[in-house]
């Protein structure tokens, strides 16, 4: 009897590990993911469409998520039929947003998932739709843990990222970007955006997805598993060092 306890307690647990396919390297999204910047964005965006007699919704708010900003400017223009371009919307919008974006800290357990893989050699990369000025703002005050990345990718402002999310082409410039690059089925992304997961899965990568709690369910479907937080993060689902 105690060895077949003993047996069933072997299995499960070599179940448990073995869940997803194991990985050699690890990509984070930034905004929503690991900085709580959503709900900063969600305001600049609706005090610009206030100011149009607009209402910046959710449901708008999801086509955006995750996309480069000329993108998001167009999408929001056309959705809500803005009379003004999306050039000129980015303007009005980049007004407010700069200064609000030094405030954000860090989603609950992002902080903890970083050094952990950093503490175990895993290298760990950043890939983020923003722009160079805004991700320099967004950081300014959390240096540290973003000194730990091996490489960071600002999709909005680097030239060989020439389509945005739910392209893959920032999660594949990001994977082959690391010291000893590895292939994708090998790397795991970290997403909070439909879209970004959407990418990340185009470019033949595993997602766990961190979405809004309010995120209805069908736009969760595309990612490998979903969790509440990054503190629910379990590294050996994946094959990484256990915390």
């Amino acid at each position: 009897m105690k060895l077949f306890i003993g047996f069933v307690i072997i299995v499960t647990s070599i179940d448990a590990v073995l869940s997803f396919s194991p990985v050699k390297a690890v990509i984070f999204d930034m905004d929503g993911l690991l900085l709580d910047s959503e709900e900063v964005y969600f305001k600049a965006h609706s005090d610009v469409c206030r100011r149009f007699n607009k209402t910046y919704t959710k449901e708008v708010k999801m086509k955006v998520m995750g996309t480069q900003p000329n993108l998001s400017a167009k999408t929001i223009v056309d959705t809500l039929n803005i009379n003004i371009t999306p050039e000129a919307y980015r303007a009005e919008y980049e007004k407010l947003i700069g200064q609000r974006l030094i405030s954000i800290d860090f989603m609950p357990g992002a902080q903890k998932v970083i050094r952990h893989l950093t503490s175990h050699c895993i290298p760990i990369a950043l890939a983020t739709s923003n722009t160079a000025p805004f991700y320099e703002l967004a950081t300014m005050h959390h240096k540290p843990v973003f000194n730990l990345f091996e490489h960071i990718v600002i999709g909005g402002s680097d030239p060989e990222v020439k389509n945005g999310k739910p392209a893959p082409d920032i999660f594949l410039i990001c994977a082959k970007r690391f010291k000893d690059p590895p292939k994708a089925e090998k790397v795991l992304v970290f997403e909070d955006a439909p879209q970004g997961v959407l990418a990340a899965r185009r470019a033949g990568m595993q997602v766990v997805m961190v979405p809004d709690p309010t995120l209805p369910g069908e736009y969760q479907v595309n990612a490998t598993k979903v969790i509440p937080t990054l503190k629910d993060f379990i590294p050996e689902e994946f094959g990484l060092p256990p915390y």
